[in-house]
């Protein structure tokens, strides 16, 4: 074989290689997690009439997850629904394993401009916790936290904010249901 050719087959071969071995460092929990987020069309809804009032108008919310690239992350949107109609985007998402902290990171932009950013651990095999921070366009920053406990079509979930002193007050639960996915264009 031609040194040339040699080469470029290392060239090749050695961006694979490192995909692989990094494929096998992320823990089997994070690709099941990514999985079942975006089984059956990856679209989950959750009542919010519990807490509509007017400055949160909203009926529902709809959280629609994709695959990221290569199906090793996932994307999502979420969006209100009120008297059946859908919003624009309020929220998107990103979750990924972060080879370099060796974390599952989940990323959050809202419309506003507030950008969230923290990990998600797995406490079992049902069980999983995000602690993140929320910087907000005023220089604000929030620490909250999700816990979600998850069945086949159903995830629960308690929201948490921290505050003064470093005490956790819970502030919501919600119950997403796995849905049909949102009309295309929708």
């Amino acid at each position: 074989m031609p040194r040339f050719a040699a080469f470029v087959l290392v060239l090749v071969l050695a961006p694979v290689a490192a995909a692989q071995e990094s494929a096998a460092q992320v823990p089997a929990w994070f690709t099941e997690h990514v999985e079942y987020l975006v089984a059956d069309g990856g679209t989950w809804i959750t009542d919010n009439s519990a807490y509509k009032n007017d400055d949160e108008p909203y009926d529902a919310y709809e959280l629609v997850w994709t695959h990221g690239i290569g199906k090793r992350s996932a994307i999502g949107v979420m969006r209100a629904i009120t008297d059946g109609k859908r919003s624009g985007k309020l929220w998107e998402f990103r979750l990924f394993w972060h080879p370099g902290d060796k974390t599952a990171t989940l990323e959050q932009f809202h419309w506003y401009g507030i950008y969230g950013i923290g990990t998600i651990q797995s406490i079992d095999a049902t069980h999983h916790r995000s602690e993140q921070r929320f910087y907000q366009p005023d220089g604000s920053v929030r620490v909250m936290a999700h816990d979600w406990t998850t069945d086949s079509n159903r995830q629960h979930t308690t929201v948490t904010q921290i505050l003064e002193g470093d005490t956790w007050k819970s502030n919501r639960t919600y119950v997403w249901m796995r849905s049909e996915p949102p009309p295309a264009g929708g």
